[in-house]
């Protein structure tokens, strides 16, 4: 969310581009919180459930983590790559993972 906050606003398309993503952001979060807790039992603490997640989705958490970890060393932040960070994540709700 950092990185978003950060993205220049200097003319209505780059507002409205960096509004997308944060949107976008907190979509995929709620998406994939709902992923997190519907894994497990009623009794499960939040605990279990991400670890059951993370392990019943552990190659496809690889690749994101390897791709967002490669955005995150970037000297910089900007449209392009927060973009493709925003598709890694999306790309998870989508597989359902």
């Amino acid at each position: 969310m950092d990185r978003i906050i950060e993205l220049p606003r200097a003319d209505r398309w780059q507002s409205m581009a960096r509004a997308s993503i944060r949107e976008d952001l907190y979509a995929v979060h709620a998406g994939l919180t709902q992923d997190v807790l519907s894994v497990g039992d009623g009794a499960s603490t939040p605990e279990e459930r991400f670890k059951a997640w993370e392990q019943k989705n552990a190659a496809i958490l690889g690749r994101a983590r390897t791709t967002l970890d490669e955005i995150r060393g970037s000297d910089a932040f900007d449209l392009a790559n927060l973009s493709v960070a925003m598709r890694t994540m999306r790309t998870m709700l989508r597989t359902r993972v």
